[in-house]
């Protein structure tokens, strides 16, 4: 037993390891001024596999660059904070000019960094019905209230009819939003 658990470890930690781009510290230090100029630069990438470094192609990157340093999910713009030209109360975490800032917006095809797609979210569609249908039904609600206190004539069929809605708005609110299955 503990040697198929130990089997598939292994297996598992070497399908994990997939290959990111990445840029070393002293890469982006290099071009901080043209950062700060222009807000875009050319950089030199690596591709990091495990422990596993090599060179890659370079990539242009943004100030709003989403990467990982240290574990921690930001931009590069908040990575930059403290380092020339971006001097301020905060010190520059980029001390360590080895250290890698991984680019998230990159995946790799071929060797080759690619921007990830943006993955659409599937409609749903009883949501939005559930959400038209209660805005309905406080609409025929707030005119039932509104006729009650400002209409002439027939008074009494108009608010009733607006009442008659909104509970038929309200009911289908209700059945949308509850959970019950077949």
């Amino acid at each position: 037993m503990r040697r198929t658990s130990l089997v598939l470890y292994i297996v598992l930690s070497a399908c994990a390891a997939r290959p990111r781009v990445a840029v070393r510290a002293g890469e982006v230090l290099a071009h901080g001024a043209e950062l700060g100029r222009e807000g875009t630069a050319s950089l030199a990438t690596i591709i990091v596999k495990g422990e596993d470094t090599r060179p890659s192609d370079r990539v242009n990157v943004t100030l709003d660059q989403p990467v990982m340093f240290h574990g921690a999910s930001t931009t590069l713009l908040l990575v930059l904070q403290g380092c020339a030209p971006f001097a301020g109360s905060t010190p520059c975490a980029l001390v360590d000019k080895s250290d890698i800032v991984y680019l998230r917006a990159f995946r790799f095809r071929d060797g080759k960094p690619d921007p990830d797609p943006v993955k659409a979210k599937p409609m749903d569609s009883s949501r939005e019905l559930k959400i038209i249908s209660g805005t309905l039904s406080l609409t025929s609600f707030a005119g039932m209230g509104l006729c009650i206190a400002y209409c002439e004539s027939n008074r009494a069929a108009k608010s009733v009819a607006l009442g008659g809605s909104g509970l038929l708005f309200g009911l289908i609110w209700a059945l949308i939003g509850s959970n019950v299955h077949d």
